[in-house]
């Protein structure tokens, strides 16, 4: 399976932990044979105050692409999909 593109709605989430300040840690979690999982762990970081404007109707699918760009990092090429 490859990755699909993030709901824009899970930017509202995302809205209150860039106001609260609360880091993120992506997770990529793959497996190859359908019973070992793979997980791996990248940096924490904190979605940026600066840069995106909150009463923008495209923000919350701005906020999602910006996490899920860290999320594919993680994951093995072929399978980052919308992510590449």
């Amino acid at each position: 399976k490859v990755m699909q593109r993030g709901m824009a709605e899970a930017g509202q989430f995302l809205l209150a932990m860039r106001r609260l300040r609360v880091p993120i840690l992506p997770l990529g979690v793959t497996s190859e044979d359908g019973i070992e999982l793979k997980m791996r762990f990248g940096e924490s970081f904190q979605i940026p105050m600066h840069g995106l404007d909150r009463s923008s109707p495209t923000d919350g699918q701005r906020f999602v692409d910006f996490v899920m760009d860290r999320v594919a990092a993680l994951v093995p090429e072929p399978q980052r999909g919308y992510y590449r």
